[in-house]
């Protein structure tokens, strides 16, 4: 088996016993242990996953516990970067109830353009926009991940693995 896995395969995993008990005991089978628990649950989350995922995973760098990541950082524009999902994983594992919180605390909120003289903040507390120079332009952005995506993937450090 390859190992990134398509949104058929996965489907085929999670809905197929026989397809399930040929795959060897490891990361694979429990990501799919874990992702036929989360389709029991009546919340729509095993569908999200699907979408998310789309276009692959790979689920033996994923685990059973990235699944569980998936679900801390459902709501965050990391949830489909699988080398924050295992930090989070590793979080979790050390009992860091704020898993989420220690994600998203990396992410963002001001993004200072000097060349075009612009200044972004998602930052809520203190109303960064309006404290720009006269000759500058400031602007709230109310969402995150829309802020987010004014960045350029190559300047996206928390999409970067851990050295």
């Amino acid at each position: 088996m390859h190992n990134t896995c398509s949104k058929e395969d996965i489907i085929k995993y999670v809905d197929d016993a026989e397809e399930f008990a040929k795959l060897p005991n490891g990361p694979v089978k429990e990501a799919v242990k874990e992702l036929k628990t989360l389709k029991t649950s009546s919340n729509g989350q095993y569908d999200q996953f699907l979408d998310d995922f789309e276009n692959g995973v790979d689920l033996s760098k994923l685990g059973s516990g990235g699944v569980k990541a998936w679900e801390v950082a459902i709501n965050s524009p990391i949830k489909t970067d699988v080398s924050w999902l295992t930090r989070i994983d590793n979080w979790l594992a050390d009992g860091a109830d704020a898993a989420k919180d220690t994600a998203l605390k990396y992410l963002p909120q001001v993004i200072i353009d000097i060349e075009n003289k612009s200044l972004q903040s998602s930052y809520y507390d203190q109303a960064l926009e309006n404290r720009v120079p006269a000759t500058w332009k400031g602007k709230w952005v109310k969402n995150p991940e829309l802020l987010l995506e004014e960045i350029p993937i190559k300047d996206r450090y928390w999409l970067k693995e851990s050295t």
